[in-house]
Parts: structure tokens; sequence; C-alpha cells
């Protein structure tokens, strides 16, 4: 089985996690944020992109894998190459 480059590689390093906690002094955590903070994180940024509040209400982390996938699929992108980068197990 083909393992795409970003199963193989960590981008965090294997101890750090992707998205860490941040205090509110800017103190970078060694804690992975709550799928809730990242969530929060996502709708701040589309509310000061200035989505309106239905869009934002809809939006949360499974957002960027979902958005990930639509894209891929409108740049042409082989079925299987997105399933690998994604990890799903079916289409």
């Amino acid at each position: 089985m083909l393992l795409h480059c970003c199963r193989s590689t960590r981008l965090a390093g294997p101890a750090r996690p992707l998205f860490p906690t941040v205090h509110k002094t800017g103190a970078i955590g060694g804690r992975a944020m709550s799928g809730d903070a990242i969530a929060g994180m996502i709708q701040r940024r589309a509310a000061a992109a200035r989505s309106t509040p239905a869009q934002v209400a809809q939006l949360g982390g499974h957002s960027l894998r979902a958005g990930f996938v639509t894209e891929a699929f409108r740049a042409g992108a082989d079925a299987h190459a997105i399933i690998r980068q994604t990890g799903h197990r079916s289409r």
C-alpha cells in the first residue's frame, strides 16, 4: 500500500501536536487543542472574514477536511489519492 508523503512525515514532530494549545498570553502549550477549540478558531476567523452568522454557525474542524476533498475533486485529483491523503476508508 502506498502512503502519501504526509502520512510518513510529521510536520510538528512526533511529540508535538499540529494545533497546540495557546495561552491568552501567547505561550504555546504542549497539549493539542480540543475539537471545540479548533471549531471556535475557525468560526472566529470566518466571522472576521465577514461570513454571515448562518455560514459561521455551520463551520467546524470537519469543514477543513470536507473543503479539501471538494477542492481536490474540482482540481481533478484522483479519488484514491484524496483517500490516501485524508485517511478516509471508502469513497
